[in-house]
C-alpha cells in the first residue's frame, strides 16, 4: 500500500513539473521601434529564451497618447502596425502568450509617426479621343486634393519638337486643340502650390492622326460559292497628308457575339480579294480600310454576304471508315491559311438510319482540338449507321479560320470489331503476309506484302490499328503511305496480347477499306540476354555488314526470287525466314573478339539523335546518349558552346554533374532473333541556370572512327520572386490605388528579368472580379463598390511565366454625404431670359460620390408653382427662356447621386427688370403726345412713352398739376404706367398738366397740355333695368342702363347677403360713369345676394336701384360628415353619413363609396335619400377581414373631396345550417311537375341555393341545384299517370337542410 502511494505521488509530481515547465513563457525586450511612414510603425523584439515545446505567439498593445488600447498579434518577433494617424505619438508594449498562460508585458516604448508630405504624389494620365488636331487628357492622383497641403492648380506642359505650351486647370480633364497633325507630343503634369512651387506627378506621350484618310469606295460582291466569297472595291486616291501602304480587310461570321474578325493585310495595289475556306449557307460581314504607315484608316460599312448551299455529295474531307464507330479524317497541306496554330474538330449527329428506312433524331456531339502538325484525325465512339455533319476548322493567325465540311454516314454494325467491313470485292482478301517482330523498348516491327492490285500506283494508303485488352479495346492507329511495307509500333508490352488490323484505303476517295486483315500477337519467352548468339550462316544472304543501321531486305515473290529493294530503319536487324522476308544482322555479344579478323566489315558507331531539351532554372536536367556498335564504342558528352567535356564535378554555383555509362545488350523475344550491343551515357545536372543554355554534342568512337549527334539545351528562367511591400496607397468609395516594390533586379540581359505585373482583384469570397497587366509598380482600380472588402493580388512575370503572388485585403470607404452644388449664380440676358450656372458638389469633384443627374427648379418669387427640369450630370448651366418681363424669379439646383442621395442649394434670386440689362447713364427722352380727357368730373392724363433711343432706361414719370397757373400737386408713377387720373377736379377751373420721363441720371424736358373744367349738375334718376344673371357658382354679371337725363361722374355699387342684415360685402365700390355691366367674383356657391347701385356727381348722391341674384350650384367643397360604419354580419357593413355642413354647394343627389382590403379595391355609386343622407349596405364582403372605407358626396356638378379612410373588420362567419324551405306546392301535367316554394325565414347571406329532387320508388334519384334567388323548378319529360316523389331543401357552405317531400301523380 505504501509503495503504491509513493508511485502515485511521484507520478503527480512529475506531471506537475512537466506542466510548470511547459507553461513558462519568456520575457520580451523591444529592441527596435521606428516610424516607417505617416501611417506605419515597425517593432522588433527579442525573447529571453525559446521554449523547447510550444512556440509562443506575441500580443502587441498600442495606442495614441490619450486614446484607447488596440491589439495586434504576430507569430514572428517583428510586426508593422498600419492604419495609424500621421504626426501622432504612440505607445506600445509586447508580451508572449500560448494557449495556457500569458507572459509579462515588456517595457513601453514611444514612437511618433511621420508627417505628411506632398512629394509622394503621383498620377496616371489617360489619353482619350486623339484626332488630327485635338486630344483630351484626363488623370487621377494618388492622394485626394483635400489632403494636398497648399494646393493651388494643376499645370500641363505640352511639347513637340518645335514648340511648347502651358495650360492651368483645377479639373481632372483638359482638351487641347490646334495641334499639328501626325506629330508626336509629350505631356508633363505638375501640381502648383500656393507658394509657387511645382511638383511633377506624371507624364505621357501621344501622336496626332494624319489628315484626309478615307475609306475605300464601292465595296461590292464579285462572286460567292459555298466555300468562298470574292469582293472588290475602288482604290483610295493618294493624298498629300499620308501615303497609302496597303489595305486591311476584315470578315467575320454574323450572329456570333464573341466572334472576332479575321484580319487580312493586302498590298496597296490590291482592289479585290477572295476569302476561301468559309462555311456553306452562312452569313458573313466584310469591310475594308486603307493602311497608312502603321495606322489603319476608316473602314467601309459592313458588307453582308451569304455563302451558297453546298452542292450535293460534295467532298471537302477524305474520310476512312475504320470501324462502325470510328473514322479517320485525312489532313492534307494547303495554302489557304498561314501559321495554323490548331485544328478544331466538330461532329454533330443529324439523323439515324434504320432497317425500316425511318429517320430518328439522335443526340451526339463531339468537339475537340488537335495539333496543327497532325496528318490525320481519328474520331472514336461514334454511333453506327448515323449521319454526322463534320466541320474541320484550321485556326490561323489574326483570328482567321479555314473551314472544311463534309456529311458522313457511319457504316452498319453487322458484327463486332474484328470482322470485315466489306463483303464483296475481288481483291478484298489478298495475301498480305502480315508479320510482326518484337524489338526492344516495348516496340514491334510490322511488315507486310504490297497490295498487288495497285502495285503500280500510289493511289492507296495503309492503316494499321492496334487493338488490345479488354476485348479489342482500341489503343492506337497508324497511317502509312503506299510506298512503305513496314512500320514500328511503340509503347506495347511484350507481356500482353494485341490484335493488329491492316486496312487498305483509296487515297483520294476514302470510304470503306478495300481490304482488311487481322493478326493476333501473343507473348513469348525472351532469350537470355547473357548468352551470345551467332547468326546461322547457312541461311544468311551475304551483303556488306553495317553495325549502325538496320538492313531490311524485302524479297518480293517473283519467278527468279531476286531482291528488288533495300530499306533502312533505326533498329538493329533480326532475321525472319518466313514468307520471303529476311532481316539480317552480323552482331556478336562476345567482348573477346578478334578486331583484325573483322575490321574489314566493321564501321563507325551509330549515335542516336537527341531531341532539343528545354528545362527551367533550379531544376535537375537528365540527358541520355545512345550509341550502338560492335565492339563497344566509347561515348562522351561535349559542351560545344564552352568547348568542355562533361565529367563528374562540383561547380562554383552549387551545380552537381553526375555521369554514368552503362553498357547494354538488346535481344528479340523470338527464338531466331538476333542481338545488338551498345552504350548509353546518362548525365544529370542539378540546379540548372540560364547560363547552362547552349549547343551540346553526344560523340561515340571506336577503332574505325567517330560519330556524333548535336542538340540544343534551352534553360528557361524560373518565375520571378514575390513582389515586396504590397500596400494600399489611396482608398475612396469607388477607387483603390495600390502600390508595391519590384522583386530583385536580375539585369537587363537576363531573360528572367521582370517585365510586368499581373494584378487580380478578388471579392471577399476570393472570386476573381478584374485582371490586368501593368508595367508600373502601382495601379488604380476603378468602379468598385463602396464599403466593400476586396483582395488585391499582385504577381510579377517575365517573358516566360508568372511568379507567386502577394495578397492584401482592403475595404473601400463609405459613400460620404452629398453636399450641395457649388457657386450657383444667375445672369439676366434679356427681358425674358435668365441664365443659371453652378459647379458640381465637392464630393463629386473629388470622385467620392457618383453623380446621376441634376434637378433644376425655378419659379416666380411669391409663387408656389415650381417648374422642374432634369439635366444630365455633364450640364453645369441652363438658360430659362420665355419668362415674363420685369419679374423676380428664384432658382435652385438639386444634385442626385447614383446611391439615391439628394442635395440642394439655397434659392437664389434674379429678375427680368429692364434695370438689369438697359442703359441708365443719361436722362431719358421726353414722353410723346400727352392727352387730357374730362370724364365724370375726373381728368384722365395719358401719354405715349418716349421713342427708344440707344436702349435708355426709363424708371418712371413725373406729372405736375397746375391750378390757375399755381402748382397743385406732383405725382410720380412707374415706367409701366401710361396714364393717371386727377380726381374731383373743380368745375370752371383751368388746369395745366405736364409729364416728364425720369431715371437715376435725371429727368427729361416736360410735355404739357391745358384743360378748363365746365360746370354740371347730378341726375335725379336711377339706373334703368338693373338685373343680375348667375354665370357660375362663384360669379354673376350685373347689367343696367344709364339714367336718361342729368349729369353723373360715377356709380357706387354695394351688396349684402339676401335676407340678412349683414354689412356690405367686399367686391363693390366706384364704377366708371361709362360702365353698364359688372362681373362680381369670389362669391359663395348656391347663395342669394342683394345688390345696390347709385349714380354720383362728385360727392353728390343720386337715386339708388337694387336687385337680388342667386349663384349656381357647384360640386361639394367638403367631405360628408357624421360617417359611421356598423358591422351587420360576416359579409355586410352598414354605412351612414350626412351631407357636408359647409361647402355643400347644392343639393346632394348621390354618394360614392370606395372600399379596399389587402388584395382588392372597388367603389360603388348610390343615391342619397330624401334628406340628402346616405344609408347603404355594403354586401359581399369577406369574413373576418379589415376593410378601409371612405365616402364623397356628389351634386349635379360633380364629386366633392373624399373623407378620410375609416377601418372596420367584418365579423367572423358563424356556422349556420340552412333552414327548411316553406310552403312547397306543385303544378302537374301529363309529363311535367313544377315545384314552387318560399325561402326559409333566414338572412339571405346565410343561403347559397336550393336542391330539388325527383324519384319514383327512391327519393332524390335525380338532384339539381338552383341559386338562392330562384323559388321554382320544373321537371320535364315525365311518364303520364306515374307516381313521383319530389323534394326541395336549402343549402349553404356548411351543409344542407332537411328536405320537404311530396308524392305527386302525373295526369
Amino acid at each position: 500500500m505504501e509503495i503504491t502511494r509513493y508511485i502515485y505521488c511521484v507520478s503527480i509530481c512529475f506531471a506537475w513539473i512537466k506542466e510548470v515547465s511547459t507553461a513558462r513563457l519568456p520575457d520580451v525586450t523591444i529592441t527596435d521601434s521606428k516610424a516607417v511612414s505617416p501611417k506605419k510603425i515597425s517593432l522588433q523584439w527579442t525573447p529571453t529564451f525559446v521554449p523547447k515545446k510550444g512556440q509562443p505567439e506575441y500580443v502587441i498593445r498600442y495606442k495614441a497618447k490619450g486614446g484607447n488600447y488596440l491589439r495586434a498579434f504576430s507569430k514572428k518577433t517583428e510586426i508593422t502596425l498600419k492604419g495609424l494617424l500621421p504626426d501622432t505619438t504612440y505607445v506600445a508594449a509586447v508580451r508572449a502568450v500560448n494557449s495556457k498562460s500569458r507572459g509579462e508585458w515588456s517595457d513601453t516604448v514611444e514612437i511618433k509617426t511621420k508627417s505628411r508630405s506632398n512629394e509622394d504624389i503621383y498620377s496616371n494620365i489617360t489619353v482619350e479621343e486623339v484626332n488630327e488636331k485635338s486630344v483630351i487628357l484626363n488623370w487621377n492622383i494618388s492622394k485626394p486634393i483635400g489632403d494636398i497641403k497648399d494646393f493651388a492648380d494643376f499645370q500641363l506642359i505640352l511639347k513637340n519638337k518645335d514648340k511648347q505650351q502651358k495650360r492651368k486647370t483645377n479639373s481632372f480633364e483638359i482638351q487641347l486643340q490646334d495641334l499639328t497633325p501626325d506629330t508626336s507630343y509629350s505631356a508633363n503634369l505638375y501640381i502648383i502650390l500656393t507658394s509657387g512651387k511645382k511638383i511633377r506627378i506624371g507624364k505621357t506621350k501621344f501622336q496626332t492622326l494624319e489628315l484626309q484618310r478615307k475609306a475605300p469606295r464601292k465595296l461590292k460582291v464579285k462572286s460567292a460559292t459555298h466555300r468562298s466569297i470574292a469582293v472588290k472595291w475602288k482604290h483610295i486616291k493618294p493624298s498629300g497628308n499620308g501615303s497609302l501602304s496597303g489595305y486591311m480587310l476584315q470578315y467575320k461570321q454574323r450572329g456570333l457575339e464573341n466572334e472576332e474578325a479575321c484580319n487580312v493585310v493586302l498590298g496597296s495595289t490590291y482592289k479585290s480579294h477572295k476569302m476561301q475556306g468559309l462555311l456553306p449557307d452562312v452569313k458573313y460581314s466584310i469591310r475594308v480600310a486603307g493602311k497608312f504607315k502603321n495606322i489603319t484608316g476608316p473602314f467601309t460599312e459592313w458588307l453582308r454576304v451569304k455563302t451558297t448551299e453546298p452542292p450535293k455529295d460534295h467532298e471537302d474531307i477524305i474520310v476512312y471508315h475504320t470501324s462502325p464507330s470510328s473514322v479517320l479524317l485525312l489532313l492534307k497541306p494547303f495554302s489557304g491559311l498561314r501559321n495554323i496554330s490548331s485544328i478544331s474538330v466538330l461532329l454533330i449527329a443529324r439523323e439515324e438510319k434504320t432497317i425500316f428506312a425511318e429517320q430518328n433524331l439522335v443526340e451526339d456531339r463531339k468537339e475537340f482540338e488537335v495539333d496543327s502538325e497532325k496528318t490525320f484525325i481519328e474520331v472514336n465512339d461514334l454511333l453506327p449507321e448515323t449521319r454526322y455533319e463534320v466541320t474541320l476548322t484550321f485556326n490561323g493567325e489574326e483570328h482567321c479560320k479555314y473551314h472544311k465540311t463534309q456529311d458522313i454516314v457511319t457504316v452498319e454494325a453487322r458484327c463486332v470489331e474484328g470482322c470485315d467491313l466489306q463483303s464483296s470485292n475481288e481483291s478484298y482478301n489478298y495475301e498480305s503476309y502480315l508479320r510482326i517482330i518484337p524489338l526492344q523498348n516495348d516496340t514491334f516491327l510490322v511488315t507486310w506484302q504490297h497490295y498487288k492490285q495497285l502495285i503500280d500506283s500510289a493511289s492507296f494508303n495503309y492503316v494499321i490499328r492496334v487493338l488490345g485488352e479488354p476485348f479489342l479495346n482500341h489503343l492506337s492507329t497508324y497511317l502509312i503511305s503506299a510506298g512503305e511495307r513496314y512500320t514500328l509500333l511503340r509503347n506495347l508490352s511484350k507481356d500482353k496480347t494485341y490484335t493488329i488490323n491492316l486496312q487498305v484505303f483509296s487515297t483520294n476517295h476514302g470510304g470503306q477499306p478495300l481490304s482488311s486483315q487481322y493478326l493476333l500477337v501473343m507473348p513469348i519467352e525472351e532469350i537470355d540476354h547473357g548468352q551470345s548468339e551467332v547468326v546461322d550462316t547457312e541461311s544468311m544472304i551475304n551483303f556488306p555488314w553495317q553495325a549502325t543501321s538496320i538492313d531490311l531486305i524485302t524479297n518480293l515473290t517473283d519467278d527468279n526470287g531476286t531482291l528488288s529493294r533495300n530499306m533502312n530503319d533505326s533498329y538493329d536487324v533480326q532475321e525472319i525466314r518466313e514468307a520471303n522476308f529476311t532481316l539480317i544482322s552480323k552482331l556478336y555479344v562476345e567482348e573477346s573478339w578478334d578486331i583484325e579478323n573483322t575490321s574489314s566489315t566493321a564501321t563507325v558507331p551509330r549515335v542516336y539523335t537527341i531531341d532539343d531539351v528545354s528545362v527551367r532554372e533550379d531544376m535537375t536536367l537528365d540527358i541520355t546518349c545512345f550509341a550502338e556498335g560492335d565492339p563497344y564504342p566509347m561515348i562522351s558528352m561535349l559542351n560545344i558552346s564552352s568547348n568542355q567535356t562533361f565529367g563528374e564535378e562540383e561547380s562554383d554555383n552549387n551545380q552537381t554533374v553526375s555521369v554514368t555509362e552503362p553498357k547494354y545488350v538488346g535481344c528479340s523475344s523470338l527464338v531466331n532473333g538476333r542481338a545488338f550491343i551498345g552504350v548509353r551515357r546518362f548525365i544529370s545536372i542539378k540546379n540548372v541556370t540560364y547560363w547552362n543554355s547552349g549547343q551540346y554534342a553526344c560523340a561515340s568512337e571506336n577503332f574505325v572512327g567517330t560519330n556524333m549527334t548535336v542538340f540544343e539545351i534551352s534553360v528557361k528562367p524560373k518565375p520571378p520572386d514575390i513582389v515586396k511591400n504590397l500596400y494600399a496607397i489611396h482608398l475612396t468609395p469607388f477607387e483603390i490605388v495600390v502600390g508595391w516594390q519590384s522583386p530583385k533586379d536580375k539585369g537587363s540581359e537576363h531573360p528572367g528579368q521582370v517585365i510586368g505585373y499581373h494584378v487580380t482583384v478578388l471579392d471577399e469570397y476570393n472570386v476573381v472580379l478584374k485582371e490586368s497587366n501593368v508595367t508600373d509598380t502601382f495601379l488604380t482600380v476603378q468602379n468598385m463598390v463602396p464599403s466593400t472588402k476586396y483582395g488585391i493580388k499582385v504577381a510579377a512575370y517575365n517573358k516566360y511565366e508568372e511568379g507567386d503572388s502577394q495578397v492584401i485585403h482592403v475595404q473601400t470607404q463609405d459613400i460620404p454625404k452629398l453636399g450641395p452644388p457649388q457657386s450657383i449664380s444667375m445672369t439676366t440676358l434679356n427681358s425674358t431670359t435668365i441664365q443659371v450656372s453652378w459647379l458640381p458638389p465637392k464630393e463629386v469633384f473629388e470622385r467620392r460620390v457618383h453623380l446621376r443627374a441634376f434637378l433644376f427648379h425655378y419659379r416666380e418669387v411669391g409663387s408656389e408653382d415650381i417648374e422642374e427640369m432634369q439635366l444630365d450630370k455633364m450640364f453645369t448651366n441652363v438658360s430659362i427662356i420665355g419668362l415674363k418681363p420685369d419679374r423676380k424669379y428664384e432658382a435652385q439646383v438639386l444634385a442626385m447621386s447614383e446611391d439615391a442621395q439628394i442635395s440642394q442649394t439655397m434659392w437664389i434670386q434674379g429678375n427680368t427688370s429692364r434695370e438689369s440689362y438697359m442703359n441708365e447713364s443719361v436722362p431719358p427722352p421726353p414722353p410723346n403726345n400727352v392727352f387730357l380727357n374730362l370724364i365724370h368730373g375726373n381728368i384722365i392724363v395719358s401719354w405715349m412713352p418716349p421713342f427708344p433711343d440707344e436702349n435708355i432706361l426709363v424708371r418712371g414719370y413725373t406729372i405736375d398739376v397746375f391750378y390757375n397757373n399755381t402748382k397743385l400737386q406732383t405725382m410720380e408713377v412707374e415706367h409701366k404706367e401710361s396714364s393717371v387720373i386727377i380726381y374731383d377736379v373743380e368745375m370752371g377751373i383751368l388746369y395745366r398738366i405736364s409729364v416728364r420721363a425720369a431715371n437715376r441720371a435725371g429727368k427729361s424736358i416736360d410735355q404739357w397740355e391745358e384743360l378748363k373744367v365746365p360746370v354740371e349738375y347730378v341726375t335725379q334718376e336711377s339706373v334703368q333695368n338693373f338685373q343680375g344673371i348667375a354665370l357660375s357658382s362663384t360669379q354673376l354679371e350685373l347689367t343696367w342702363e344709364p339714367p336718361e337725363s342729368g349729369a353723373y361722374s360715377r356709380f357706387v355699387l354695394s351688396y349684402t347677403l339676401a335676407g340678412d342684415l349683414k354689412p356690405e360685402l367686399p367686391g363693390g365700390g366706384n364704377l366708371p360713369a361709362s360702365s353698364s355691366s359688372y362681373i362680381v367674383r369670389s362669391l359663395q356657391p348656391y347663395t342669394g345676394y342683394l345688390f345696390n347701385i347709385t349714380p354720383f356727381l362728385k360727392d353728390i348722391r343720386g337715386v339708388t336701384a337694387n336687385t337680388s341674384v342667386v349663384t349656381l350650384t357647384d360640386k361639394p367643397s367638403a367631405p360628408p360628415t357624421n360617417i359611421t360604419l356598423t358591422v351587420l354580419n360576416s359579409t355586410t357593413i352598414l354605412i351612414r353619413c350626412s351631407p357636408p355642413e359647409k361647402g355643400k354647394n347644392g343639393p346632394i343627389i348621390e354618394y360614392r363609396v370606395a372600399y379596399r382590403e389587402r388584395d382588392f379595391r372597388n367603389n360603388i355609386l348610390t343615391e342619397a335619400d330624401e334628406n340628402e343622407e346616405l344609408y347603404f349596405h355594403l354586401n359581399g364582403l369577406e369574413q373576418a377581414t379589415v376593410y378601409e372605407i371612405r365616402v364623397r358626396a356628389l351634386t349635379v356638378n360633380g364629386s366633392g373631396p373624399w373623407s378620410p379612410w375609416l377601418q372596420e373588420k367584418t365579423a367572423k362567419r358563424v356556422p349556420v345550417l340552412p333552414k327548411v324551405p316553406q310552403n312547397l306546392t306543385t303544378t302537374v301535367t301529363d309529363n311535367t311537375i313544377t315545384l314552387s316554394w318560399i325561402p326559409p325565414e333566414q338572412h339571405i347571406s346565410e343561403l347559397t341555393g336550393f336542391v330539388v329532387g325527383l324519384g319514383r320508388f327512391i327519393p332524390e334519384v335525380f338532384r339539381n341545384s338552383v341559386t338562392k334567388d330562384k323559388y321554382s323548378y320544373a321537371f320535364n319529360n315525365l311518364d303520364p299517370e306515374t307516381v313521383y316523389i319530389v323534394s326541395v331543401r336549402s343549402f349553404n357552405d356548411f351543409g344542407e337542410s332537411a328536405a320537404v317531400f311530396e308524392l305527386v301523380t302525373t295526369e
